[in-house]
């Protein structure tokens, strides 16, 4: 099958979008952390 469906390309875009800003909003509550801990 070399014909993908725009359902299946949707469906990994956005799955790929929430993966990225997940991983972003990790990084950031992570640097926040490290901040208060050098702050205590």
């Amino acid at each position: 099958m070399k014909a993908i469906s725009p359902y299946s390309i949707s469906i990994y875009a956005a799955l790929h979008f929430y993966t990225q800003c997940f991983a972003q909003e990790v990084t950031e509550n992570e640097q926040q952390e490290k901040i208060a801990n050098i702050h205590t």
